[in-house]
């Protein structure tokens, strides 16, 4: 075993860099969390909902992106563990001034969440096995 692959029966899928994988999933985190808590304003499109699209694209997106990292069995633990980040965001949002928690950003993060789940069932999971392999041959077993 290489010292960048983890084992078999790890909460990882078996990947030839999984810690780049893990580590870029925090990273996207992280920005999630600076673009709900920092001062900051996106651009206005006008529509009524498209803060409300926002979140269900971000949330589909981590939920998609964990479940291409992790072992499937691991699903409901991502989709509760992403359910609890979205939760926390609103509640530091009710802290600051400058930001709005809303019970419907936390509907559109689980509709996200659902959305995911649903990529990831229609065989999306994994898809990072499938990018190793393309791009590096045979992933590590």
């Amino acid at each position: 075993m290489s010292s960048t692959s983890l084992p078999s029966d790890s909460v990882v899928l078996p990947l030839r860099h999984p810690a780049w994988w893990l580590g870029i999933g925090a990273l996207m985190l992280l920005s999630v969390a600076a673009l709900l808590l920092l001062p900051l304003r996106g651009p206005d499109f006008g529509a009524a909902y498209s803060d409300k699209l926002a979140h269900t694209l971000v949330f589909c997106i981590l939920m998609t992106w964990f479940s291409g990292i992790l072992q499937p069995r691991y699903r409901s633990a991502i989709f509760a563990s992403l359910l609890l980040f979205g939760t926390s965001m609103e509640w530091l949002q009710s802290l600051v001034y400058w930001r709005s928690a809303e019970v419907l950003d936390l509907v559109f993060n689980a509709i996200g969440l659902l959305i995911g789940w649903a990529l990831a069932r229609a065989g999306m999971a994994g898809w990072a096995q499938h990018l190793e392999s393309g791009l590096f041959g045979k992933r590590p077993t």
